[in-house]
Formats: structure tokens, C-alpha cells, sequence
């Protein structure tokens, strides 16, 4: 419950809560006094309150844990913020250890006035007024002081280096190493209170916007938003946090709601931050796309680039996944979708076809992922077995078979591909009758049976065995494989079933490393095996009579 912007806590928290930020706060207080006035006995004193403070903390835990085993009927926003109070107080007691830690030290001082050569007071005038907001901050989901709390992190950081070089050249002339070495271990302690405050900040950010974020996240969040034109309203604020993803970027599905004089209006957006040139390559795969297809790919509202990392706006689509698609069982929608991705398929290899070769890699591509497979599966590394005189093939050895077979295709025509064509990056509108695709960072010009394996083994792969379903996966894939082949004879490919044999051996291999059931991860690991001896076995022989069992592409 929610009164004056103020979040009631189950009973109890709350007071354990502020008294121990209180406590902390104290501790820290005593230690600097202790350290101004260089009175050991003062020093000795600060951890006195230790089991107190773990006690509290400890107090707070249970009843946090105690509040979640009983949430049923409790809100989401509920749950969050006892979630929140749960870290903010683990932090808490880890400022309090690091000032027991750094009273510790004292005693290997010749004298303790020794520190006072150092910024140690600045040090604690940054941890201590970041301290004395914690609670209110925390209680009533203030944001901007939550930036403030975590930015103290930086500032101790920036204090730390300066100390720390300046201690380094003292250690260089040999002047006093005991108290040096000593006085590095004590403000070590003090900027590693600062990682405690960042936890702290980010878990208030957590509690107002839903979702963790770290605070560059955060602010990249407010920058795309402020960018783009749309408000940030942090009480009206919905995030969703995208986790399922394998490309390593945070990506979340925000709704800001607004209230304006024609009531409640809301803009929802997807945004995603991570690595610098991905999100700069997927802007510039989304312009190309809109191009050629406009409206295919998601609007861009705004992007940012910091550096390491960058940030992206894009627009929400509306409708569904061709996954969810199928797993609903509405055979209408699925034809519907269907239909409108092979018609897509056409318009955009037509567009984009350009009459230059193009050579795919695929077995290269197996090669360097084999041991993220193995690390997932390390019983599919087999080691060669003889049989008599006759050894039998691995896996291995048939790829260093087949590689200068492969080395021989070529593509007699490129398009424009999506790179990453699994069927949770095709999205159907039923209302617009329109497909989009997303992520599309790997988006190139290349060989177009690339897109057709990897869409025929994302079919495969997806772990439901129920038979209605597991039908319909078997069929879109088959449905794939008999549109491309159609697309291939039209155009004069003759090439394109080895290419498809070569593209599927990958796809099968490296997408076991997906799936953590062994049955299920043998059963695709070993259909690679199965079309590199089939591949291999064929050479030398008309590849006119080549051809890919229908039966390799279900399950």
C-alpha cells in the first residue's frame, strides 16, 4: 500500500531498517571522530556495535524472506521493495564491516595521525552524506537522490586514484612503507564503502522503475527518453525487464504513462543497451531494412553512444512472435503468418538480389563454436574408436573432410539476409496483416540459405514435445525448406542443397549448446553428424541425386 508516496513495509521492517541505517551511519561517524582525535581507545570501541548491526540485519532478512513466502495477492511493486530493503541492508552491513575493517588497521601505525596526511576526511564526508539519505531515499523511491547515492561511488573512485598515486611515489623513496602500506589498506576499505552505496543507489532505482538497472543503464534510459521526445515520469513508469535474449544487451519493454486532459495515454517502447557496436550495427541494419522495406523493421526513436557501450529507442511492435504463434494453436493465425512471411521473403530477395557469388563459411563457423558445444555438452566430444583396422569418424575429422567441399560452393547471387533468422525475431501484426523483423544486427548482404537453416533449426530446437505443437514446428519447417527450394529452382541455384546440407550441419551442432537436455541436445548434435557423413559420402558422385532426408527436419 502506497500513502503520501510512501510504500508501507510488512510489520517491522521498516523500524529494523532505520535503525540500522542509523547504526551504520553512527559507526561511520565514530570511526572519523576516532581517526580526527587519534584516540586508540575510541578506536577500539568501533566495533562494539557489530553484533548489534548483524543482528538487524539478520532481523530484516527473515522477515523480508518471511513477506515473500506469504505474497500471495501481494503486488508486484510490493514484492520489489522488500526485495530492495533485502540488498540496501546487506550493503549496509558490509559499510559497517569495512569500518571494523579499517579500525583494524589502526594498530599498525606508528601513530594514527599518520592518515591525517591523506584526504581521509573527504573520504568520509562523501560516504556519510550519501548514508544520511539512504533511508528516506529508499522508503518514499526517490530517484534523484538514488543518483546522488550511487555517484558517490565515482567520487570516492576519483579520490581513491589520487591518494593511491600520490602513497605509490612516497613508496618510491623509502620514506615511512609500514604507515603507507597501512594507509592504502584503509582507504582501499573506504572506496570499496563507495561499490556498497552504488548497490544501494541501484536498488532504489529498482524499486521505482521495477527492473534492475545499473545507473549507466539508467541514465541511458533518460537520455533516449528525453531524446525522443517522450516524457520520463517515474511514478507512471512500467519496465520490463527482456531477459531471455542471448546477444549479452539488457533489453526492456517500457510503458511511460502519461495523464493529460484527455485522460491516461501511454507510449510504449522497447529499449536496449550493451555493446557499442552491436547497437551501432543494428541502427544501421534497421535503416537499411526501412529502406527497402519500410515498415518491416522497428522504428528508431533515439540512440546513444557512450562509448563501450550505446543505447537504442525503438518502436514497440505489436502483435506476436512466430514461436508464440505457433504454441497458441490457432492454426488460422499461424497460415495467416505464414503467407505474409513467404510473401515478404519474395518481395525482399527479389529487391535485393544482387548477381555477384557469394561464398558462406559454415564449417568455419562450426569449428569456432565447437568448444562453447562441449562446454555445455562435454560427453558430445568423441574421440576416434577403432573397429579392427577401421577407425570411425568424429565429428572433427569429418568437418576437415568436408571443409574443402564446402570451400567449392558458392551462391550465384547474394541478398539481403536477416543473419539471426530465428522465429522469435519474426513478429506478425494480425491487426496491420504485417510481419516485422528485430534484432537485426547481424543483418547483411550474403547467401540467403544462411537465413532458411537457421530458421529450420529454430523450429527444431524449441523444447516442447506435446504432439499438436511439436506437429506444427515440424511443419513450418518443412514449409520453409519447400519455399526456399522452390525460390532456388526459379532462380537457377543448383547449388543450394548442398549449401542448405552445409548450413543445417552448423545450425544443428552449435545450437545443442541452447539446450541443457542431453537427450534432446544428442538428437540434434548427432543430425549434424548424420549430413557431414551423407555430405562426405557423396563426393564423387552427381550431386543432381544429392538430397536432404525430410526426415532430418523435425523431431
Amino acid at each position: 500500500m502506497i500513502i503520501d508516496g510512501k510504500l508501507l513495509l510488512p510489520e517491522g521492517i521498516e523500524e529494523n531498517f532505520r535503525f540500522l541505517a542509523l547504526e551504520v551511519t553512527k559507526q561511520v561517524e565514530g570511526m572519523l571522530a576516532a581517526l580526527a582525535s587519534g584516540d586508540r581507545e575510541a578506536i577500539t570501541k568501533i566495533g562494539m556495535k557489530d553484533d548489534y548491526i548483524d543482528n538487524l540485519k539478520a532481523a530484516i532478512e527473515n522477515k523480508c524472506f518471511n513477506a515473500v513466502q506469504k505474497a500471495a495477492g501481494m503486488e508486484k511493486h510490493e514484492l520489489t521493495m522488500i526485495r530492495a530493503v533485502n540488498t540496501v541492508s546487506g550493503n549496509l552491513e558490509r559499510i559497517a564491516d569495512h569500518t571494523e575493517s579499517i579500525a583494524s588497521q589502526m594498530r599498525y601505525y606508528d601513530d594514527t595521525r599518520f592518515l591525517h596526511n591523506y584526504d581521509y576526511e573527504e573520504f568520509f564526508s562523501i560516504i556519510l552524506e550519501a548514508l544520511r539519505e539512504v533511508p528516506a531515499a529508499l522508503l518514499t523511491r526517490e530517484v534523484t537522490t538514488a543518483l546522488q547515492i550511487c555517484r558517490a561511488e565515482h567520487h570516492l573512485d576519483t579520490l581513491y586514484k589520487k591518494n593511491f598515486d600520490g602513497i605509490m611515489g612516497e613508496l618510491r623513496s623509502g620514506h615511512a612503507p609500514e604507515n603507507l602500506i597501512t594507509t592504502v589498506f584503509v582507504i582501499r576499505y573506504l572506496e570499496r564503502m563507495g561499490d556498497c552505496l552504488l548497490n544501494i543507489g541501484e536498488a532504489i532505482i529498482f524499486t521505482a522503475v521495477g527492473e534492475r538497472l545499473k545507473i549507466h543503464q539508467f541514465q541511458a534510459l533518460e537520455d533516449n527518453l528525453a531524446l525522443s521526445g517522450f516524457d520520463l515520469n517515474i511514478p507512471n513508469l512500467a519496465f520490463e525487464g527482456i531477459w531471455e535474449g542471448k546477444s549479452g544487451c539488457r533489453i526492456g519493454h517500457l510503458s511511460a504513462r502519461n495523464s493529460g486532459t484527455e485522460g491516461e495515454s501511454s507510449q510504449e517502447v522497447i529499449f536496449k543497451e550493451g555493446n557499442s557496436r552491436k547497437i551501432q550495427r543494428e541502427k544501421k541494419a534497421i535503416e537499411a531494412w526501412d529502406k527497402i522495406m519500410p515498415g518491416l523493421p522497428p522504428r528508431v526513436f533515439s540512440f546513444q553512444n557512450g562509448g563501450e557501450t550505446a543505447s537504442i529507442l525503438l518502436e514497440y511492435l505489436n502483435g506476436h512472435n512466430l514461436q508464440q504463434i505457433i504454441l497458441s494453436g490457432d492454426n488460422a493465425l499461424i497460415k495467416a503468418t505464414l503467407d505474409a512471411l513467404f510473401e515478404n521473403l519474395m518481395k525482399i530477395w527479389s529487391l535485393t538480389k544482387k548477381d555477384t557469388p557469394v561464398k558462406s563459411a559454415y564449417l568455419k563457423q562450426l569449428f569456432s563454436r565447437l568448444n562453447d558445444v562441449y562446454a555445455v555438452h562435454p560427453y558430445l566430444r568423441e574421440e576416434p574408436q577403432k573397429i579392427g583396422e577401421i577407425e570411425t569418424a568424429t565429428l572433427k575429422s569429418l568437418l576437415v573432410k568436408a571443409s574443402p567441399m564446402e570451400a567449392e560452393l558458392a551462391s550465384p547471387y547474394s541478398v539481403l539476409i536477416h543473419g539471426d533468422f530465428n522465429i522469435d525475431n519474426i513478429i506478425y501484426s494480425p491487426a496491420g496483416k504485417k510481419i516485422h523483423f528485430i534484432d537485426l544486427h547481424r543483418s547483411m548482404d550474403m547467401d540467403y540459405v544462411q537465413d532458411v537453416s537457421t530458421f529450420i533449426v529454430s523450429n527444431f530446437r524449441v523444447p516442447v514435445f506435446e504432439s499438436a505443437s511439436r506437429k506444427m514446428f515440424n511443419s513450418i519447417a518443412l514449409a520453409m525448406r519447400r519455399f526456399a527450394s522452390e525460390w532456388a529452382a526459379t532462380t537457377g541455384d543448383a547449388t543450394f542443397e548442398r549449401r542448405l546440407a552445409f548450413g543445417l550441419i552448423r545450425s544443428f551442432a552449435t545450437s545443442s549448446r541452447f539446450v541443457f537436455n542431453r537427450d534432446f541436445a544428442k538428437v540434434m548434435f548427432h543430425r549434424s553428424v548424420y549430413l557431414l557423413e551423407k555430405v562426405t559420402e557423396h563426393e564423387g558422385k552427381e550431386w543432381d541425386t544429392f538430397k536432404i532426408p525430410d526426415e532430418i527436419l523435425i523431431y
